[in-house]
C-alpha cells in the first residue's frame, strides 16, 4: 500500500500504519452514524411527522451543550485515549438502549429523547475523531491528510446509506441500530490500535486543568462578543452559524420529504439513494481533487468556500421567489440543492479545513478550540434554529419563504465570521512564530486584538525595575514633581542598570535638580555609569563645568579621564577646547601606542564631525590597537572625509566587523567609493566583501549595484549579491528585479530537483557538500521571495527554520502558503519540507548519476553550486573515470577558487 498511497495520495511511508488505523476508525465511526441517522430520522418522520423537530432542536441543543460541558470537564482531567474510549462506549450503549426501547414502544416522548441523544453522540463522535487527528498530526500533515482521512467517513456513509434499503427489506428499521452498535465496537478496536502506535502523540499536558474549578458561566462570558474578537472566539461563532444553517436546511428539507413520501420503505429507499449519491460525490472530491491539492491551497479560502456557496444559493432562493410563479418548486430545488451541497462539501472541504485552523496551536489549545466550537457553540446554534422555528410555528408564520430569509441572513453572518477568521489565522501564525510558541498561558490567544496585543496599564509598584519601566514607557505623562520623586528613589539603588536608566531619564526630562547626584556618579567604578554621568553633567553645565573639571582631570584614572575630556570637548565650546585641547594633542603626539589609542577613543566619544582630521593619521598608525580605536571613533564622528581611509582597511579585511559598522554609519556617501572600487580588477573575496557592505547601506545607488550583481555568472558573487539584496531596505527597478528573481527562483528549484534525484553518492565529502548545498539552497529561495514579498514575513520564516522543531516548521510553511502566490508557495514549501536525511535514497522513480549532475551544474550561463561542491563533484567524477569536456574544464579553470585549482592540478 505504501507506494500507492505515497504516489497518489501523498501519504509518506512512515505515516501509512497510523493513516490506515485512522481511516478504519473514521470508517466505522461514520458507518455507525449513518445507520443511526437513517433509523432515527425515518422512524420519527414515519411515526410522528417532523412537527416536533423544532422542539427537539431546542431541547437537543440544551442537552448537547450540557454534554459538551461534561466533555470539556473530562478533557481537562483524563488522558485523551481514555476520554475517546468513553465516548465510543457511550455510543454503543446509546444504540443498544435505543433498540431496546423501540421494541417496547415508539411514542413521541421516547423518540424525542432518543433523537436528542443521537444529536449528542453525533457531536461526541466528531469531537473524538478530530481530537485524535489533531493530536496525532501536525499542521503540515493535517493539510495533506485531513481531507483524505475523512474519506473513510464518505465510504462508510455511502455504504451505510446504500445498504439501508436492503437491510430494511430483510429485517426491520430498528435493526439498523444493531449494525450501528457493531460499527462503534469495531471503531473502538481501531482506537486501541491507534493508542498503541501513537502513545506519545496522544499525550496532552493539561495546561488548563486549573481553570476547571472556575465557575463555568464565567468561562463562557469571556467568549461573548466584545469590541475585539480573538481567534478562538471567531472560530466559535463561525461554528455556531454553521450549525444554525445546517439545522434550518435540515428541517426544511425533511419538511418537503415528508410531504412527498407516505411509505416507510419508500422513505428509507429515498434516504439511502439521496444521501448515498451525496456521499459518492463527496468521496470523489476528497480522493481525486483535495487529496492532491488540499495541502497547497490557502486554508482561509477553503473555509470560506462552503458558506459562500450556501449564501449564494440562499440568495437565489430569497430573491428568486419574487420572479417565479411556482415558488414551492423553487424552494424544493433550493433546499434540495443546499442539502446535497451540505452532504457533498461539509465533510470533504469544510470540516477538514475548519479543524486545520487549530493545528498551528499547542495541543491543549487545539482540543480546547474543538470543544468550545463543536461542544458548546454548535449546540447553541442548534437551539437558536429550534427557537426560530418554534417561534414561527407559534406565530403561524412558518413558511418556506420565512425560512429562506433566516437562512440567507445566517449564511451571510457565517461568511462574515469566516472572512475575519481568514485574516486572524494569518496573524496567529505570525504571532506564534514571532514568539516561538513561548506561551505557557493558555489564554494568550484571547489577548490578541485585531492586529496586535492591547497595551496594558502600568501598575504602580515600589520595585525599582517597575518604576524605571513605568518612567521609560509613560514618563512624559507623569507630573514633573511625581517624576522627580521616582527618579530620586532610583538614584538610591546600587543596581548599575537602574542607575544608567536614571541618568538617561534625568537628561531626557531636564531634571537639573539632580546635578549634585550626577556629579557624584562621575567616579563610579562602572565605566558606563561614569561616562553617562560626566556627559549628563556637562550637558547641563556647558562651560560652567570647567570649574570642577580641573580637579577631576588630576584625580581621575585613565578611563575616567577619557570620559571627562570627551564630555568637556563636546559640551564646553571654545573655552573647553582652549583649556583642555592641549591634553588631547599631547596624547595624539605621544610615542606611546596606548596614549594614541586613548586619543582615538576621546575623539570618538566627542562625536563631533569637525574632529575628523586627527583620525586620518590614526587610521594609518603602525600600531594595530590604535588603528582599531580610530576605526571605532570614525563610526561616531561620521565625517565623509574618513571614508576612503576606512574603506582601505575594510578591503584588506582588517577589523572587518568594526570597519563594516563604521562604513555603514558613514552612510550613502560610501556607495560612490564602493562603485569605483568594483569597477577595478579585484580579487573575488574583496568584491564579495564590497557587495556585502552595500547590503548594509540603504540607498537607491547601492540597490542598483546589488541588482546588477544578481546576474553574476560566479556563484559566490551572485550569492553575496542575493544576501545583500535581502538585507538592504531599498530596491532597484521593481520590474527588472522581479524578472531576475523569477529566473533565479526557477533555477534554484531545478537544482533542488536534480539534487534529490541523486542516488549513488558514497563519497563522504561530497555527501556533506550536497547536504550543505541543500540547506543553503533553502535559504537562497527564501531570500529571493523576500525581494518580492513582505520581507518581515520571510525573516520570520528564516528565523524559525533554524530551530529543529517540526511544529515551528509546520507553522512557517503554513504562513508562507497564506502569504505567497500559489506558483511560488508550491515550489518553496516542497523544498523547505524536504529533509536532508532523505537524500541519496535509491528507490526513487527518477534517478540521475553523479556524472549527469556534474554536467547539469556546469551547463548554462551561471555556475549553479558553490566552489566547494564543484571541487568535490570534480574529485568524485574523476575517481569514477569520467572525462570532462574541454568547455567544462574551461569553466572550472575560470572560477577564482584555490580548492578548484588544487583539484584540477591533482588530476
Amino acid at each position: 500500500l505504501s507506494p500507492i498511497l505515497s504516489k497518489w495520495f501523498q501519504v509518506k511511508a512512515d505515516e501509512v500504519p497510523t493513516f490506515i488505523q485512522m481511516l478504519g476508525h473514521s470508517f466505522f465511526n461514520s458507518l455507525g452514524i449513518a445507520f443511526s441517522f437513517t433509523a432515527i430520522n425515518v422512524l420519527l418522520i414515519d411515526r410522528h411527522g417532523i412537527e416536533i423537530l423544532p422542539y427537539i432542536y431546542l431541547v437537543g441543543g440544551l442537552l448537547v451543550f450540557l454534554i459538551g460541558r461534561l466533555y470539556a470537564y473530562f478533557e481537562a482531567k483524563l488522558p485523551s485515549t481514555q476520554l475517546f474510549s468513553i465516548v465510543l462506549v457511550f455510543c454503543i450503549i446509546w444504540t443498544l438502549m435505543t433498540r431496546g426501547l423501540l421494541s417496547i414502544g415508539d411514542n413521541v416522548l421516547i423518540l424525542g429523547v432518543l433523537y436528542c441523544l443521537y444529536l449528542a453522540i453525533y457531536q461526541l463522535i466528531n469531537l473524538e475523531f478530530w481530537g485524535a487527528a489533531a493530536l496525532i498530526y501536525d499542521v503540515r500533515q493535517s493539510k495533506r491528510l485531513f481531507g483524505l482521512l475523512s474519506s473513510g467517513e464518505s465510504v462508510a456513509k455511502m455504504g451505510g446509506y446504500f445498504l439501508t434499503p436492503f437491510i430494511v427489506s430483510f429485517l426491520s428499521l430498528s435493526d439498523l441500530l444493531f449494525f450501528a452498535a457493531a460499527s462503534f465496537g469495531i471503531s473502538f478496536f481501531f482506537l486501541f490500535q491507534l493508542s498503541r502506535l501513537n502513545t506519545d502523540s496522544l499525550k496532552v499536558e493539561h495546561h488548563h486543568h486549573h481553570h476547571t474549578s472556575e465557575n463555568w458561566l464565567k468561562k463562557i462570558k469571556k467568549w461573548l462578543p466584545s469590541k475585539s474578537l480573538s481567534f478562538l472566539q471567531l472560530t466559535s461563532y463561525f461554528a455556531l452559524f454553521s450549525a444554525l444553517v445546517y439545522y434550518l436546511v435540515h428541517y426544511s428539507f425533511l419538511n418537503r420529504v415528508e410531504d412527498s413520501f407516505d411509505d416507510v420503505e419508500q422513505l428509507a429507499f429515498f434516504f439511502g439513494l439521496f444521501f448515498g449519491f451525496g456521499k459518492f460525490l463527496n468521496l470523489f472530491i476528497k480522493t481525486f481533487l483535495f487529496s492532491r491539492f488540499f495541502n497547497t491551497l490557502k486554508i482561509g479560502y477553503l473555509v470560506l468556500a462552503f458558506p459562500f456557496l450556501i449564501a449564494l444559493i440562499s440568495a437565489i432562493g430569497f430573491f428568486g421567489q419574487f420572479f417565479v410563479d411556482d415558488s414551492l418548486l423553487l424552494f424544493l430545488i433550493i433546499f434540495g440543492s443546499i442539502m446535497l451541497l451540505d452532504e457533498v462539501l461539509r465533510s470533504s472541504v469544510y470540516m477538514p479545513s475548519f479543524f486545520v485552523l487549530f493545528q498551528p496551536l499547542p495541543k491543549h489549545q487545539r482540543l480546547e478550540g474543538h470543544t468550545f466550537a463543536k461542544g458548546f457553540m454548535e449546540p447553541i446554534g442548534m437551539g437558536i434554529a429550534g427557537i426560530i422555528m418554534v417561534g414561527m410555528i407559534a406565530l403561524n408564520v412558518f413558511t418556506l419563504s420565512s425560512v429562506i430569509f433566516f437562512l440567507f441572513l445566517a449564511a451571510i453572518l457565517w461568511f462574515g465570521f469566516g472572512w475575519f477568521i481568514k485574516q486572524k489565522y494569518e496573524e496567529i501564525i505570525q504571532f506564534l512564530l514571532k514568539n516561538r510558541l513561548l506561551s505557557g498561558n493558555q489564554n494568550f490567544l484571547s489577548a490578541i486584538g485585531n492586529s496586535t496585543l492591547k497595551k496594558q496599564g502600568l501598575a504602580i509598584s515600589d520595585d525599582p525595575v517597575s518604576i524605571l519601566y513605568r518612567l521609560k514607557i509613560g514618563g512624559k505623562d507623569i507630573q514633573r514633581s511625581e517624576r522627580s520623586v521616582l527618579i530620586k528613589n532610583l538614584l538610591a539603588s546600587e543596581n548599575v542598570l537602574i542607575l544608567s536608566g536614571s541618568l538617561e531619564l534625568i537628561q531626557t526630562y531636564e531634571h537639573r535638580e539632580f546635578l549634585s547626584d550626577v556629579f557624584n556618579l562621575i567616579k563610579h567604578s562602572n565605566a558606563d555609569i561614569s561616562k553617562k554621568a560626566v556627559f549628563t553633567y556637562c550637558y547641563f553645565t556647558h562651560d560652567d563645568a570647567l570649574i570642577k573639571i580641573d580637579e577631576l582631570i588630576e584625580s581621575s584614572d585613565s578611563f575616567h579621564k577619557e570620559f571627562v575630556l570627551a564630555a568637556v570637548l563636546r559640551y564646553s565650546g571654545i573655552y573647553g577646547a582652549i583649556r583642555f585641547g592641549r591634553n588631547l594633542t599631547d596624547l595624539l603626539d605621544s610615542n606611546s601606542p596606548s596614549d594614541r589609542a586613548s586619543a582615538a577613543r576621546i575623539i570618538g566619544l566627542t562625536g563631533r564631525i569637525d574632529y575628523y582630521h586627527p583620525l586620518i593619521k590614526l587610521l594609518g598608525d603602525a600600531d594595530k590597537e590604535v588603528r582599531k580605536q580610530a576605526v571605532l571613533a570614525a563610526s561616531k564622528v561620521k565625517n565623509p572625509r574618513l571614508i576612503e581611509d576606512v574603506l582601505k582597511i575594510y578591503m584588506k579585511a582588517d577589523f572587518l566587523r568594526f570597519s563594516s559598522i563604521t562604513l555603514e554609519a558613514l552612510g550613502s556617501d560610501v556607495v560612490n567609493y564602493v562603485k569605483e572600487e568594483l569597477g577595478k580588477s579585484l580579487p573575488k573575496q574583496t568584491r564579495i566583501r564590497l557587495i556585502n557592505l552595500l547590503g548594509r547601506i540603504p540607498s537607491e545607488k547601492s540597490a542598483v549595484i546589488i541588482q546588477n550583481n544578481l546576474n553574476e555568472k560566479d556563484f559566490e558573487l551572485r550569492n553575496a549579491a542575493l544576501d545583500a539584496a535581502f538585507k538592504t531596505e531599498k530596491l532597484g527597478n521593481r520590474s527588472i528585479l522581479t524578472q531576475i528573481v523569477e529566473k533565479l527562483f526557477s533555477d534554484e528549484f531545478s537544482l533542488f530537483s536534480k539534487i534529490i534525484q541523486l542516488t549513488a553518492v558514497t563519497e563522504p565529502h561530497l555527501q556533506l557538500a550536497l547536504k550543505n548545498e541543500l540547506k543553503n539552497l533553502k535559504l537562497r529561495m527564501l531570500n529571493l521571495m523576500g525581494l518580492i514579498y513582505n520581507k518581515s514575513i520571510i525573516q520570520k520564516a528564516r528565523d524559525n527554520m533554524r530551530f529543529n522543531d517540526e511544529h515551528l516548521k509546520g507553522n512557517v510553511l503554513e504562513m508562507l502558503e497564506n502569504e505567497l502566490r500559489l506558483k511560488h508557495s508550491r515550489k518553496l514549501t516542497k523544498v523547505l519540507e524536504f529533509n536532508e536525511s532523505e537524500l541519496f535514497v535509491t528507490n526513487r522513480n527518477s534517478q540521475i548519476s553523479i556524472e549527469t549532475f556534474a554536467q547539469f551544474v556546469l551547463a548554462g550561463e551561471k555556475i549553479k553550486v558553490s566552489e566547494w561542491t564543484l571541487a568535490m563533484l570534480f574529485r568524485c567524477c574523476k575517481s569514477k573515470g569520467h572525462i570532462f569536456k574541454q568547455d567544462e574544464l574551461d569553466i572550472l579553470k575560470s572560477i577564482e577558487s584555490d580548492i578548484i585549482i588544487q583539484e584540477l592540478n591533482r588530476s
